[in-house]
């Protein structure tokens, strides 16, 4: 990914932290910063098929942190709430589809709105603040499209992975582990699932995405060691603010090149911002929590890989055209 591009998908992320902090209020700047998560959608096409995926993507990012937000309190409502999005989502995608990162990323933002529930915001607000940052992700998204040349046309798409092999893992997955949270009395049930998605949602066949899981483990296990000792540290409001800004753009820069340098970068960066959203809960004791919920995910990961296998085809080559005589 180029540095221009990198930077263009973190304005607005960086924006609403610095600016909704500076006013006083950082956890309606986590909020803005959400909604700039649509940047992801509609990378490097022209204006108006760029603009038609972020606002496919907003309307789903805001329908899903709603029904989240709806069903929180309740594991088997939750449990319900992400086998819905799921099959919505992906129904949906073959006529609205708005491009990677997927339609499992709207199964994630209805786990993060049963977080943003217990902010004490209210749903209308949190919607609110969470479109804000999708209108300013769509501001310089397109200002982005129209100063950028037009590139190459996108080569063609491996051997495809069919999306029935994905949604069944996912379903099982998801499922088994609300009910390994639930027999647990796990305090983060969202963070299991959001790693058996992210695992299982990737492109990919059994062999692949047994690495990709062995990648996040082992990257969760080195990112709760650098964070354990950085969890004491007070960096006051403005340090805060800087120190989720510069993870932000190595997250951005490392994870698509090498998942496992990546996964450590996403826990040190997803435990800095739970602080702030749990202050009830010790720095040190998240850090734990969060490497135990990955274990289990993994664990629940690679069963639902090999139970499901699935191998890529690889491409025949073309026939050559019969002989003439």
């Amino acid at each position: 990914m180029p540095r221009r591009t990198t930077l263009v998908l973190l304005l607005p992320v960086w924006g609403g932290l610095i600016v909704f902090t500076a006013l006083g209020q950082p956890l309606q700047g986590l909020l803005v910063a959400l909604g700039g998560y649509i940047v992801l959608f509609g990378g490097g096409r022209p204006l108006r098929p760029r603009l038609r995926a972020y606002a496919l993507a907003a309307v789903g990012l805001l329908t899903a942190v709603a029904v989240g937000m709806v069903v929180a309190g309740s594991s088997l409502l939750i449990l319900a709430g992400y086998l819905a999005t799921a099959f919505v989502a992906v129904f949906l995608k073959r006529w609205l589809d708005p491009g990677p990162p997927g339609a499992y990323f709207f199964v994630l933002m209805m786990g993060a709105g049963t977080l943003l529930s217990g902010s004490g915001i209210g749903v209308p607000l949190t919607l609110a603040y969470i479109a804000l940052g999708s209108l300013l992700a769509m501001l310089v998204g397109a200002l982005d499209a129209v100063l950028t040349r037009p590139g190459p046309p996108p080569l063609p798409r491996p051997a495809p992975f069919p999306d029935r092999v994905v949604l069944v893992r996912i379903c099982l997955a998801v499922t088994a582990a609300m009910t390994a949270s639930w027999l647990l009395a796990d305090r983060h049930p969202f963070w299991t699932v959001l790693v058996v998605v992210l695992v299982l949602s990737y492109p990919g066949d059994t062999g692949q995405l047994t690495v990709r899981a062995l990648s996040r483990l082992l990257g969760t296990a080195v990112g709760v060691l650098v964070f354990l000792p950085l969890s004491g540290l007070h960096l006051g409001t403005a340090g805060f603010v800087a120190a989720l800004c510069v993870l932000l753009w190595f997250v951005a820069r490392w994870t698509a090149r090498n998942y496992l340098i990546g996964s450590v970068l996403i826990t040190v960066l997803a435990l800095f911002m739970s602080v702030p959203l749990m202050p009830a809960e010790p720095p040190v004791q998240l850090a734990i929590d969060r490497g135990v919920d990955t274990l289990i995910a993994g664990v629940i990961a690679f069963a639902a890989l090999w139970l499901f296998p699935f191998r890529a085809r690889r491409a025949q080559p073309p026939t050559p055209p019969a002989a003439t005589p």
